[in-house]
């Protein structure tokens, strides 16, 4: 009767899960109304489904996947210590019984204790666990769990619901399979979303975009895309702009430009390297605008041959505006720049020659004088004079250094007669407020490569600032070139710098006493000048203070190069053109000024001086004559310059080896092409003293007597 029971059971069973595979539902579905018939049919309390999955860390790892169990009993679908269980070490004899495909099957008491106490805590009395297999492994495995009774699985009842199992394993496959295409479907679905989300964006972003952008078939040359920017260039509809294949873009090309259009494009063609050419689009409307248009190939993927040939045009019209307007105010700039320096270089011009005369004048009086009251008023105009030069100086250097003009122009000198030159010429001024130069040259004679002019002028303002602050004492400078710097350190034993005024001792005619109370004369554009002039030759310079009073400059420049060796000093020969020793020992004074020709002949009346206002006068003069010194003027107004004379004289017969001085307003720095080699032997700066002007003359003059 039980057997009977048994069959009738099992096999209603089967009968009920039959339909259930055969209907349309999903698998899950499907396993999920199967673990209710089986619930219902075997009359235990709880059916489940876990999946088994391999793991290199656990040997195996399981969580379930569904569960039928009876109203009475708490489901454990969503416990989450039901997923992700690591199967070894506590159920290895699971798997080891599944492998041999035999079930897990018996009273909870009879386990092993590893096993025994999870499955105690959930109050199981019995347990059958029947294997699922796919591809000879097990994937899964079926649970029927009591927890009223101890009950005795039999084997016919295993084995008619193991047969039930094999039926769940297929559905289990297909539920893998669904929903493999499920998120296979899931995926597509987004990848679509994307795309169409991309093509939204790409449509959008070529259609607000301020460039034209267009894609021709690369077979062809058909037109395949135009976006609406580039047809607004155009001014014509994209249907139309289509239609315009082969060369007849080239209508929309201004005329001048056509052939270089034509050109790069048949470059871009045959090479199919990405190319860029600006030229002047005429649109429909007969408006012109400069466009740049960059055109790029893009190639199959597959055969790697041409595909399309695509291009992006660019309104570069205000671009061009802009730049028109940059050139103009470049233009603009660089005029007054050059108004600008001649401004300057007439003020200092206009101003140093009547200082000259003044100056020089005022020296002749003393010179000529025996009258202590005349003496002393012309020593006063001198020291006035001097004061103003000083002044004008110190504002145009200023003013050019500030405005860009001056640039550095290295040559190869020596320090050392650079600065003994300049101490020659303050020594008096000093020895007069009881002051002594001492120069301290480490080393042998050297020649550096470094701009004279920059290094005279940085060095004459130090001196003017030392021998301002100093009552008393001396200055002292020290010079070495160590490796590829020069380093020059002044050394005075003045009041010294407050501590209140470093911080601004570079700031333009900023001084450290000012106001009606202040103390010492000066315009402050000393230090400024200095630190512009440094700056230009990446030099630097810091103050410390010079025990036991005082103050030190240290100034450091670097030197592109540097070589030690024995100065080559060049001997001038003074032997004139002529071989007559009875001739005269004439002088030549070319200027154009009459105040200055004045003095000249005052200054010199004792040699047989003579004077040309022009430098085609002074030409007539050299062919006539021979001179031993020459002293001219650079700027000579109207007509022929002191520089192109000076050529001319070193080319004549007669006096082609000369000594020529070239007297002038100008900085040294404009006219250092000009000294030495074939042009000037020396540079006198207006406003010059007339004595060493007297003196120049005598020296060279009693050389040739001497020589003759």
């Amino acid at each position: 009767m039980r057997q009977q029971d048994n069959t009738l059971t099992t096999d209603s069973l089967i009968a009920s899960l039959t339909p259930i595979l055969l209907s349309e539902v999903s698998a899950s579905q499907a396993i999920q109304k199967s673990l209710d018939m089986i619930l219902a049919v075997t009359g235990v309390c709880r059916v489940y489904m876990f999946d088994l999955r391999e793991d290199p860390v656990n040997g195996y790892i399981s969580s379930q996947k569904f569960e039928s169990c009876r109203a009475d009993i708490e489901p454990q679908i969503d416990n989450p210590n039901l997923q992700d269980i690591p199967v070894y070490p506590d159920y290895r004899r699971w798997v080891e019984t599944f492998l041999r495909n035999e079930p897990v099957v018996g009273l909870i008491r009879d386990f092993p204790a590893s096993e025994r106490e999870y499955l105690q805590e959930q109050d199981i009395l019995s347990l059958l666990i029947l294997p699922i297999f796919s591809a000879g492994k097990p994937i899964a495995f079926v649970g029927f769990d009591d927890t009223q009774t101890e009950r005795d699985w039999d084997n016919y009842k295993v084995n008619i619901l193991s047969e039930a199992v094999i039926l769940l394993g297929s559905l289990l496959i297909r539920n893998e399979q669904e929903e493999k295409l499920r998120l296979e479907q899931e995926q597509r679905e987004h990848l679509f979303e994307q795309v169409q989300t991309q093509r939204k964006q790409l449509v959008s972003l070529t259609e607000n975009i301020t460039d034209g952008i267009w894609m021709r078939d690369a077979q062809d040359f058909s037109l395949l895309f135009a976006n609406k920017t580039l047809t607004d260039m155009f001014g014509i509809p994209g249907e139309v702009l289509k239609m315009e294949n082969g060369d007849r873009y080239l209508q929309y090309v201004h005329p001048a430009d056509r052939e270089l259009v034509a050109e790069k494009n048949e470059l871009h063609h045959q090479t199919r390297k990405n190319v860029e050419v600006e030229w002047r689009l005429i649109g429909a409307d007969q408006k012109t605008r400069w466009v740049r248009a960059r055109l790029f190939t893009v190639f199959n993927e597959v055969t790697g041959e041409p595909q399309y040939h695509c291009g992006v045009l660019t309104d570069i019209s205000e671009q061009r505006r802009q730049l028109t307007i940059l050139r103009e105010a470049k233009n603009q700039s660089e005029e007054l720049n050059r108004i600008k320096s001649n401004i300057l270089s007439n003020i200092r011009h206009e101003f140093r020659t009547p200082l000259t005369g003044i100056k020089g004048f005022a020296d002749l009086i003393q010179m000529g004088t025996d009258d202590d009251e005349l003496h002393e008023y012309s020593k006063s105009i001198t020291i006035s004079a001097n004061r103003l030069q000083n002044t004008l100086d110190s504002l145009l250097d200023f003013s050019v250094v500030d405005a860009g003009f001056v640039k550095a122009n290295p040559s190869w000198i020596s320090v050392e007669e650079t600065i003994l030159d300049l101490i020659k010429t303050l020594e008096n001024k000093a020895h007069k407020k009881g002051l002594r130069f001492v120069l301290n040259f480490s080393g042998k004679d050297r020649r550096v490569y470094l701009d004279e002019h920059i290094l005279y002028t940085v060095t004459r303002q130090l001196f003017d600032n030392a021998s301002k602050f100093t009552r008393h004492g001396q200055i002292e400078v020290r010079i070495e070139v160590v490796a590829e710097y020069l380093s020059m350190q002044i050394a005075d034993t003045g009041c010294g710098i407050p501590e209140d005024i470093r911080n601004r001792l570079f700031e333009p005619f900023r001084q450290g006493s000012e106001g009606v109370r202040r103390t010492f004369e000066g315009t402050g554009l000393g230090l400024p000048i200095v630190h512009r002039y440094l700056q230009m030759v990446n030099g630097t310079i810091h103050f410390e203070p010079n025990e036991p009073s005082g103050t030190v400059a240290k100034v450091l420049i670097p030197l592109s190069y540097v070589r030690q060796q024995s100065m080559q000093r060049v001997e001038t020969s003074y032997q004139g053109g002529h071989t007559d020793t009875d001739a005269a020992r004439k002088v030549l004074y070319v200027e154009d000024n009459a105040l200055m020709q004045g003095l000249m002949k005052q200054a010199l009346k004792k040699h047989a001086l003579d004077v040309a206002g022009t430098a085609e006068e002074a030409i007539e003069l050299i062919g006539k004559n021979c001179y031993e010194i020459m002293l001219v003027d650079i700027n000579l107004g109207p007509g022929m310059s002191g520089i192109e004379f000076c050529k001319i004289a070193r080319k004549s017969k007669n006096n082609s080896k000369a000594y020529i001085a070239a007297v002038t307003a100008s900085n040294r720095s404009e006219l250092e092409g000009h000294l030495h080699a074939n042009g000037f032997d020396r540079l006198i700066s207006k406003p010059f003293n007339i004595r060493e002007v007297i003196s120049l003359v005598d020296e060279h003059v009693s050389l040739r007597m001497t020589s003759g």
